[in-house]
């Protein structure tokens, strides 16, 4: 991944990548079901323009060559047909990047492997959303049902754009990445606003989603249930204060989803290379958001945050244990060096006077402790 990043989208070089100057990429990488890995990435082009910039220019006419030369860069960037499906097209001929005009073998080989790699053939999986009534319709759109175009074009009214489509089969590639890394891609340009939030909304799911079946959960959180009973029912006088049960509930759930979990030999071999689990541009901050809103809570309930204990007697006042005293500092030890405990939402709520009109996230994000 990293070779992909350096080589194909030219980061850290002077000259351009292969889709432009690269602004920004972020890559998470996943485990499908069988263990074997892969990666979603997006990349921001440096200079480009957004969705609503897209459309408008489109729509207003303003600039005609605009449209061309984004059909050009599109075309060029993105295919979706096998190269046999160029030959009948009158001046038209399918490119073979990094492949001399001679190399017939370099040729077959590459068109041999869009056929294994992007031609997608219909599976079960593809119909496991269908209900049992109506016709059946693959669930990643490709098929009979697909609609093919002869060109790229937009439509002027919603500003979206429609690539090129010959084959209905086909996932869409990259040819020199399929060439630099001979396996199968799918690549997107987005570019209107109902992709951008498709795009967002499919990026999200895969980042929050639980390496965990369901299945899996319910049955290590019965046997968590079954265990922690069998405990209270020998020592029942440890689980007499309020919110002991709880607590125990949810760290015998934990240790015993953990248990549970599954990961196979190619995530091993990853987390043991320190391969990493996402790839990205730029830093970001860690924001502590449970610690950071307990602090906003108690300063809402009438807390005072200095002494960590309430101003007013009432149901809460079973609760100053879970609080942290902000005159107490907590340190740890790593890599032999003293390290504070951080407390983001204490460090805010006594932030300088320097800083009082800037928000939580902008603290967390801009200062260091």
């Amino acid at each position: 991944v990293r070779s992909f990043i350096k080589c194909v989208l030219g980061v850290g070089s002077e000259e351009d990548g292969l889709f432009g100057k690269v602004s920004g990429y972020y890559g998470c990488v996943e485990a499908q079901g069988r263990g074997t890995l892969h990666c979603h990435m997006l990349v921001w082009l440096e200079d480009s323009l957004n969705p609503t910039e897209i459309q408008q220019l489109i729509q207003e006419g303003s600039d005609p060559a605009f449209g061309e030369r984004l059909i050009s860069f599109l075309d060029d960037a993105i295919t979706n047909h096998l190269p046999e499906d160029l030959r009948e097209k009158d001046g038209e001929s399918f490119e073979y990047p990094l492949l001399e005009e001679d190399n017939v073998e370099g040729k077959k080989d590459f068109c041999d492997l869009i056929s294994q790699c992007q031609l997608h053939y219909h599976s079960p999986t593809c119909y496991k959303y269908h209900k049992g009534s109506g016709p059946k319709e693959c669930r990643f759109g490709l098929g009979e049902g697909r609609e093919l175009r002869e060109n790229t074009s937009f439509d002027l009214e919603s500003g979206e754009i429609f690539l090129r489509q010959l084959h209905s089969r086909i996932n869409n590639f990259n040819t020199v990445v399929m060439q630099c890394l001979r396996n199968n891609m799918d690549i997107k340009y987005v570019g209107s606003g109902p992709t951008a939030k498709a795009v967002i909304y499919y990026i999200t799911d895969y980042i929050t989603k639980s390496p965990l079946n369901a299945q899996i959960a319910f049955t290590a959180i019965q046997a968590a249930l079954k265990s922690l009973e069998a405990v209270a029912a020998e020592r029942r006088e440890e689980f007499d204060e309020r919110n002991a049960w709880g607590k125990k509930l949810l760290q015998k759930c934990a240790f015993a989803l953990i248990a549970k979990q599954e990961l196979s030999a190619q995530q091993v071999a990853s987390l043991l290379m320190d391969y990493g689990e996402s790839y990205t541009s730029h830093s970001f901050k860690q924001m502590f958001w449970t610690k950071s809103a307990a602090v906003l809570k108690r300063h809402l309930e009438g807390v005072d945050p200095n002494l960590g204990i309430v101003n007013n007697s009432g149901p809460n006042s079973d609760e100053q244990d879970d609080r942290v005293n902000a005159n107490h500092v907590v340190v740890s030890v790593e890599h032999g060096e003293f390290v504070q405990f951080v407390q983001q939402g204490v460090d805010y709520e006594h932030r300088p006077t320097a800083l009082s009109n800037m928000c939580l996230w902008d603290y967390v994000r801009c200062t260091e402790k």
